[in-house]
């Protein structure tokens, strides 16, 4: 056991809830917590540990943290007890029953979060359980998104679990009951490219293209053409309504323009239009609005000049102007919207020929497209 101890506080016999006590050590300064390792309710219970199976008295440990990781002690090893110190081994399975029981605590706290205290110690046990690879990841992406942290290492590690499930097909039962479990710890909110967000299927269609028409009719009075596209364009070809793994709507908004110095004049001065009359906000290169159910809406833009289709993001001279223009109307939901012309061509080059098939976790390539754009991309910012 490393260091010299100052002094332990001793075991409470009487304590009935987790109870932190402080581990001194030369030189620093390091937290511990310990209780009755197997549940005892006279005793409490380990922090981060669930309650499992029946009470066995004096069966204790410490959980040491430091900057290196995380080691647990018997009990006697400390205070000078010397019974049983065999303990029962962690596993993935009880992580991640712990994790899904603070979920549930979650929901019903009043503040809608956990204390962010308790993050590192999970991580810890994550790091020392005997478990596979995989296994481990699918823990540590349930952690980042049951405190709601770092949600695009969350997304990448998401992934790499989906890809190495292609490669081994008996880890395809186990993928699907992980990712049945990630949807209870993230709900209400999912995870999503852009944060942890509220499904947009949890808006009733009918509202989200009544709000979304009357925005785009606005434009249009304005002289501002808008048709959906992408991810929009995606759900509404595929399923007649909004991805449920998506978390905002895209649009394209035609630029008018002879030549690219005038495309860029004329969308700068659209894109201020937008912020100061939709109170909406600039990204790079486009720029975005909410609307009034929260969803937010992406407006790209979409040029031509000399016979050639820029539509920024996906495409670059690869579909003629009849792949979009004229741009025609149909009844989405109960509200009429603009589309592209040629609907299958658009989502083919944006998303491949395999865009009838759905992919939670497909991620687009912006480092390639803002090398593609990067002229237009430079302009739009001067």
């Amino acid at each position: 056991m490393p260091g010299t101890y100052d002094h332990v506080l001793r075991y409470r016999e009487d304590v009935k809830r987790p109870w932190q006590l402080r581990l001194y050590r030369r030189p620093g300064k390091f937290r511990f917590a310990f209780s009755n390792r197997h549940g005892d309710a006279t005793r409490g219970y380990l922090l981060g540990f669930p309650r499992a199976g029946k009470s066995v008295p004096r069966k204790l440990e410490i959980e040491v943290q430091d900057t290196i990781g995380s080691t647990r002690y018997p009990v006697g090893d400390l205070i000078g007890y010397r019974g049983d110190s065999k303990l029962k081994q962690d596993s993935a399975a009880a992580i991640a029953a712990e994790l899904r029981r603070l979920a549930e605590e979650r929901r019903q706290s009043e503040a809608g979060c956990l204390p962010g205290a308790d993050y590192a110690p999970l991580l810890s046990r994550i790091g020392a359980v005997s478990a596979s690879p995989e296994e481990k990841l699918q823990l540590k992406v349930l952690l980042d998104t049951l405190y709601r942290v770092n949600h695009v290492r969350a997304i990448a590690r998401q992934r790499r679990l989906r890809a190495r499930a292609e490669t081994m097909p008996e880890w395809q039962a186990q993928l699907a009951h992980y990712e049945a479990l990630l949807a209870e710890i993230s709900a209400p909110e999912f995870l999503a490219p852009h944060g942890y967000r509220l499904p947009i299927s949890a808006i009733p269609l009918e509202t989200v293209t009544a709000e979304l028409g009357a925005v785009m009719d606005a434009l249009a009075d304005e002289g501002m053409t808008t048709w959906i596209t992408y991810g929009a364009l995606l759900g509404y070809e595929r399923q007649g309504a909004l991805l449920p793994h998506d978390d905002d709507i895209d649009l394209s908004i035609h630029v008018p323009g002879d030549d690219h110095d005038a495309v860029v004049t004329n969308w700068k001065r659209m894109m201020n239009r937008i912020k100061t009359g939709y109170r909406g906000f600039q990204k790079n290169g486009f720029v975005a609005i909410e609307l009034p159910c929260g969803i937010e809406v992406d407006l790209f833009p979409c040029w031509v000049v000399n016979g050639v289709v820029n539509a920024y993001p996906h495409v670059q001279g690869e579909l003629s102007e009849d792949a979009f223009f004229p741009v025609v109307k149909k009844d989405w939901a109960g509200t009429e919207l603009r589309f592209p012309a040629r609907v299958e061509q658009v989502l083919a080059q944006a998303y491949g020929d395999t865009w009838r098939v759905p992919d939670p976790y497909w991620k687009f390539d912006w480092k390639r497209c803002h090398a593609r754009f990067s002229a237009f991309l430079t302009m739009t910012r001067t």
